[in-house]
C-alpha cells in the first residue's frame, strides 16, 4: 500500500519549508520502490505484498463461478466479471473469473477481465502472460497487426518486471519467440512460388524467433 509523504510547515511563512520540500521530492524521485512505507525503510529486504495473497474471494462468488463454468455460460461469467468491479475483493474476483473464462475458451471475455486487472495492477505477471496469448490468438484469427503488437507489449512488461520468477521469464521469452514465428509464417504463407517461399522463409523474423527460443532454453537450463 502506498503511503503519503508529508512536510510540516509554518502557516505564517510556508516558504521556510522550501528546502525540506525539495529534499523530499528528490528522495521520492530517487526511490526505486513502489512504496516508501517506513516499514520498508527499516526492512529494505522485505518484499512487496502480493494482492492475491491478501484478498479473500467470498465462497458464494467461487460457487457461482463454478456453476457458470459447469453451464458453459460465457454470458454468465461476463456478468460476474462486471459485478465484482469496485468490490473490496475486486482483484481476486477478477483473477478468478478471468482464469475460468480462459478455461471456457471465452477469449474476448478473458481479455476484458485480464485488461481490467491491468487497470489495477499494470505489471501483473499472470495477466500479462495471459494477454500475450490472447492477443496472439486474436491476430491469427483476424490478422489485425495491432493485436500482435499488443501481445508483444504484454510480453515485454513481463520481461521488464524485476520480480518475475525464472519460470515466468522462460515462458515470456518462449512467447516472444512464438510471436516472431507467427510473423515469420505470415510473411511467406501467401506466396505460391516455391522459390519465393524459400527465400522469404529465411528472413529476420525467423532469426529473431530462433534467438528468443534460444534465450528461453538457456534461461531454463540456468534455473
Amino acid at each position: 500500500m502506498l503511503t503519503d509523504r508529508y512536510l510540516p510547515y509554518e502557516l505564517d511563512d510556508p516558504g521556510l519549508a522550501r528546502d525540506g520540500l525539495i529534499k523530499i521530492i528528490k528522495e521520492t524521485l530517487r526511490s526505486d520502490r513502489t512504496t516508501d512505507s517506513p516499514v520498508f525503510q527499516m526492512l529494505p529486504a522485505l518484499g512487496e505484498a502480493d494482492p492475491a495473497t491478501l484478498q479473500v474471494v467470498p465462497l458464494d462468488l467461487r460457487e457461482e463461478v463454478e456453476r457458470a463454468l459447469a453451464a458453459n455460460s460465457k454470458g454468465w461469467l461476463r456478468l460476474v466479471a462486471q459485478d465484482v468491479r469496485g468490490r473490496r475483493f475486486e482483484w481476486g474476483g477478477l483473477r478468478l473469473v478471468a482464469d475460468v473464462q480462459w478455461k471456457a475458451k471465452d477469449d474476448e471475455g478473458a481479455r476484458a477481465s485480464f485488461e481490467a486487472i491491468r487497470e489495477i495492477y499494470g505489471d501483473n505477471v499472470a495477466a500479462n502472460l495471459a494477454l500475450a496469448n490472447i492477443y496472439e490468438r486474436r491476430y491469427r484469427a483476424d490478422k489485425k497487426p495491432e493485436d500482435l503488437v499488443s501481445s508483444d507489449h504484454a510480453i515485454e512488461r513481463v520481461l521488464a518486471n524485476e520480480s518475475v520468477t525464472s519460470e515466468q521469464r522462460v515462458e515470456a521469452l518462449a512467447l516472444r519467440g512464438r510471436n516472431q514465428k507467427t510473423r515469420w509464417r505470415a510473411e511467406f504463407e501467401g506466396l505460391d512460388n516455391g522459390e519465393e517461399r524459400r527465400l522469404s522463409a529465411m528472413n529476420e523474423a525467423l532469426r529473431r524467433s530462433y534467438e528468443a527460443y534460444r534465450q528461453a532454453f538457456c534461461q531454463d537450463l540456468a534455473s
